[in-house]
């Protein structure tokens, strides 16, 4: 039996693994499918990348919002938190 949702499974290995991207195309095929059925679990880990000093967990995150969140769950405040971002 499982105690975790998938969702919640995928952003803790997504977490452990992010620490460990170096290169742009590495960081680019990560492309979880968990995330998609779970957009707002997802969003506050988003906001947390997105305050990373680590580059491509910060490219990590855009790609998150660029992915799930251009569609009807598009909201203007997506592109200001980028805009804002630390790096």
């Amino acid at each position: 039996m499982r105690n975790k949702r998938p969702s919640h499974e995928a952003i803790r290995q997504a977490n452990i693994f992010l620490p460990d991207v170096n290169n742009w195309a590495t960081c680019n095929q990560l492309n979880i499918k968990a995330f998609k059925k779970h957009k707002n679990e997802l969003l506050p880990y988003i906001k947390d990348w997105l305050n990373s000093n680590e580059v491509y967990t910060l490219r990590f995150s855009i790609a998150c919002l660029m992915c799930y969140f251009l569609d009807e769950d598009f909201n203007i405040k997506y592109p200001k938190l980028v805009a804002s971002s630390t790096l």
